[in-house]
């Protein structure tokens, strides 16, 4: 496990995981492609607005200077966690559950296990990314305000929001 973004040795494997998932290197990519465009066409949003959700909530800048969302990433009353592979991410994912912990948000998307944990068999599930952007992508859909996947408080909702698109002009570009 890991808190910061992974360094060298781990570049190859959050590339590998990048190309995987049909997104970009780094945010800059002109297209996003892919699953992500499934997903963004079932949550009625542009892919970019998608993938910046991504960025906005799993985001982090690597060593090789690229700013990507990392799969692994658990956010948790403790903090967010970025592991090193998916079998350590389900292996804490599974502890923090066993310990009582539901209110966690995870994956690409941060699905939140508490809200929306019913929408998986397991909450490892939420731990595969494809399973993870299509469950958010519906949530999305369902809430109809960007803002609000983060938040109902306006306020908090609007911030959001607006993080978001500045991530997805900066895709658009």
């Amino acid at each position: 496990m890991f808190r910061s973004a992974p360094g060298p040795v781990r570049r190859g494997a959050c590339l590998l995981a990048a190309l995987a998932l049909g997104a970009p290197a780094t945010a800059g990519a002109s297209s996003i492609g892919g699953f992500w465009e499934e997903a963004a066409r079932l949550a009625g949003l542009p892919s970019s607005v998608l993938y910046g959700i991504a960025l906005q909530e799993a985001g982090a800048r690597w060593s090789d200077g690229t700013f990507r969302p990392w799969p692994w990433t658990l956010n948790t009353p403790r903090g967010p966690v970025r592991y090193a592979s998916r079998e350590e991410a389900v292996a804490g994912l599974r502890n923090f559950v066993r310990g009582g912990v539901r209110n966690i948000d995870v994956g690409l998307m941060q699905v939140n296990l508490r809200w929306h944990g019913a929408r998986v068999r397991r909450p490892e599930d939420l731990l595969d990314p494809r399973t993870n952007i299509a469950v958010a992508a519906q949530i999305l859909r369902e809430e109809k305000h960007i803002g609000h996947y983060h938040s109902k408080r306006p306020e908090r909702a609007r911030a959001y929001a607006a993080r978001v698109a500045r991530f997805a002009s900066v895709l658009e570009k």
